[in-house]
């Protein structure tokens, strides 16, 4: 008996082994197939509703109700209308969708009133190429800023007539907006520009890869391919400036703009917390090149992708991660996260296999059935589990076959 129970106890400490290894894996409450790449998400700051784009032309809208997402609406361009970016006011109230054909596309959301989306305005920054490659929305949807492929960046008011526009660099690769309307900001391979009503502001020069702006528009928070995070007021002067020493491909931060986030790496991740003081926290790294960040607005949620898996961390410890992209081509394209953390959006392109719009809750849901391991699982530690479980197997087969045993 005394051998059983020991039998018993491995047995049993190698199933908590394997369940500690398989916990944090996370499954989306809600996932859409985009038929074609997926490139950009947003989600309203209430986590209401959520707006996606892609490579077949469409542009979709989901809605949260109670624990339940369903698709509310969908619209396909026609000719060569790629969404190559969407954004969606912090109330919900309106959304934006910049397309490959030049066009930058504003709409009402009139879903709960008329069960279709109402477009506002709609404007042709330019002519099939360059194209509208990122917008940005204010927080009640009166102001869109459009950053084009060549290098042109363009404000709108709520009826679509362009405030000012101009040309920051040879390529636009993100843009922001205060949620008031009154500062908003580009990144450019020329430098970081700083924007208000009125045009430029500002320039940092240097290859500037994200940015993100407070809801007061006070703070601005941008990223650069030498490897900076640049913390900044709304006249340039530069607040905070740390080195991860790589490549930063997405920042956030909150909107009092005391606590900002950063995705940086091009081989392997590293996801960065910083704080107005000064001080930084790593959160944690993983295996695969990063790709995106979001924080909480009380900063202490962060949702982060690397190019294959998201991950969910609750007061800088994670919490749970789900991995999206099993092969080798593709990666995760672009991720949001509402105000208060509780839910979140991922898209997936690049890939023949892999483009969905995938939302999460805050909570760990089990996986219902058996998906890859996770990108960043130790696999030294995996390895030695299942050496040890044959081991015990062959023991305890051994042992029923040996003949005359007198059991004690």
């Amino acid at each position: 008996m005394k051998k059983d129970a020991r039998t018993v106890s491995v047995l049993a400490c190698l199933a908590l082994i394997l369940a500690a290894l398989a916990q944090t894996e996370s499954s989306p409450i809600f996932k859409y197939e985009g038929g074609d790449w997926v490139n950009s998400v947003s989600v309203s700051a209430d986590g209401k509703w959520f707006v996606a784009g892609g490579d077949l032309m469409k542009i979709w809208v989901f809605k949260l109700m109670g624990n339940k997402v369903s698709k509310a609406w969908e619209y396909k361009y026609s000719g060569y209308s790629y969404v190559n970016s969407v954004a969606i006011s912090a109330d919900g109230s309106a959304f934006v969708a910049g397309c490959n054909d030049g066009w930058v596309r504003c709409y009402s959301n009139t879903l709960e009133q008329t069960g279709q989306a109402t477009l506002s305005w709609e404007y042709q920054v330019e002519k099939i190429s360059p194209y509208a490659r990122a917008v940005a929305i204010s927080g009640d949807g009166k102001r869109v800023i459009a950053g084009s492929s060549d290098g042109h960046v363009t404000l709108f008011s709520e009826d679509g007539t362009p405030l000012w526009r101009g040309k920051y660099g040879y390529i636009v690769i993100a843009v922001a907006l205060s949620r008031n309307g009154r500062i908003s900001a580009a990144a450019t391979d020329n430098g970081l520009y700083i924007f208000d009503d009125s045009g430029l502001r500002f320039v940092k020069e240097g290859y500037t890869t994200c940015v993100a702006i407070s809801a007061d528009g006070s703070t601005i928070v941008a990223g650069t391919r030498d490897g900076k995070v640049l913390m900044l007021t709304d006249n340039g002067s530069v607040v905070r400036e740390w080195n991860p020493g790589v490549c930063v491909f997405g920042v956030d931060v909150t909107p009092d703009g005391n606590s900002a986030v950063a995705a940086a790496g091009s081989e392997t991740a590293k996801f960065i917390l910083y704080k107005r003081d000064g001080t930084s926290t790593l959160l944690m790294e993983s295996t695969s090149p990063a790709s995106s960040v979001a924080i909480s607005s009380d900063g202490t949620k962060v949702f982060a992708a690397d190019m294959a898996t998201v991950y969910y961390l609750e007061g800088q410890s994670l919490k749970w991660k789900s991995t999206l992209v099993t092969g080798i081509e593709g990666n995760v394209e672009s991720i949001d996260m509402s105000d208060g953390g509780d839910y979140m959006i991922a898209c997936t392109s690049r890939s023949d296999k892999e483009h969905k719009v995938y939302i999460f809750g805050k909570e760990v849901k089990t996986p219902s059935q058996p998906t890859a391991l996770p990108a960043g699982t130790n696999m030294v530690l995996v390895a030695v589990v299942l050496v040890v479980v044959i081991v015990v197997l062959i023991v305890l087969l051994r042992r029923r076959a040996a003949p005359g045993e007198i059991p004690t």
